[in-house]
């Protein structure tokens, strides 16, 4: 136990209580880390690893055949990356364009030496590019009337892949298809606006937002909620429409109301 002596005469008379009490806890604290200390070099003897020289052999010779313990079954994947951290002090990459697209790849051993190589580097290639059996495949799907995300789950049971060899989307379709120029039936065509309203009498997601002086979003939230109900569409590419009848615009008018007064600037 350190001999740690405190200034106890020294502490004005007024105060010798609290000094005792703050000499206590820290000898209290002494001894605490004295004992964790023995219980450390204690553990560390039980712990410790005693190498035969057989075992210093089997360790030389498994150095000298690095590759057979990396193909190892029982060599894990992070046995394999501290593997890599022991050896490996640096890589480079430098791309090259001339005479032919490479890169090169540069590995600096903690030893000091230095290996190199040169791996192909392959041209982009678009997602749109597919198969020919891809394109009409596409092409016939759509014109049944499927969405593009039904024709990626046609594709996808069909063993068809995309041009960068992944599993088909939603998006990756869309874009195969906007490229083939193809159009499911019914589908407002894309370069045309959606009309205000309908020869029916339903009113588009901007006719209503520009009723109630309120974003598009926020109308397609209000369908979500179930506060305007769709009448008609809805889904993957098709416009939605609603019925605003008398009942329907009072309730809207109140609604904005009533949250316009939580606004900064809305009625108090």
């Amino acid at each position: 136990m350190p001999n740690v002596s405190y200034p106890y005469k020294a502490v004005d008379p007024d105060n010798r209580i609290v000094a005792r009490t703050l000499e206590a806890q820290w000898e209290e604290k002494l001894r605490e880390l004295e004992e964790a200390d023995r219980e450390h070099e204690q553990a560390r003897r039980r712990k410790k690893v005693v190498l035969t020289d057989e075992d210093r052999q089997r360790i030389l010779s498994l150095a000298r055949d690095l590759p057979r313990v990396w193909r190892s079954d029982t060599t894990t994947n992070q046995q394999r990356k501290n593997l890599l951290r022991i050896l490996v002090r640096e890589v480079t990459l430098t791309p090259i364009d001339v005479p032919k697209r490479a890169t090169r790849v540069q590995v600096l051993w903690e030893s000091d030496a230095i290996t190199e190589y040169r791996l192909p580097r392959a041209r982009y290639v678009s997602g749109t590019k597919v198969s020919r059996a891809a394109e009409e495949r596409i092409r016939e799907l759509v014109l049944k009337g499927h969405f593009d995300v039904e024709i990626a789950e046609k594709l996808n049971r069909g063993d068809l892949v995309t041009g960068t060899k992944r599993r088909w989307d939603r998006d990756a379709v869309g874009r195969v298809r906007r490229r083939l120029g193809v159009t499911r039936p019914g589908a407002q065509p894309p370069h045309q606006p959606v009309p205000d309203q309908r020869e029916d009498g339903l009113y588009s997601t901007r006719a209503v937002a520009k009723r109630f002086g309120v974003g598009k979003r926020t109308v397609t939230r209000w369908a979500q909620i179930g506060l305007l109900e769709v009448a008609a569409g809805g889904g993957h590419g098709r416009a939605m429409w609603f019925k605003l009848d008398d009942e329907t615009v009072d309730r809207l008018d109140a609604y904005v109301a009533e949250v316009s007064k939580f606004r900064p600037g809305g009625a108090s």
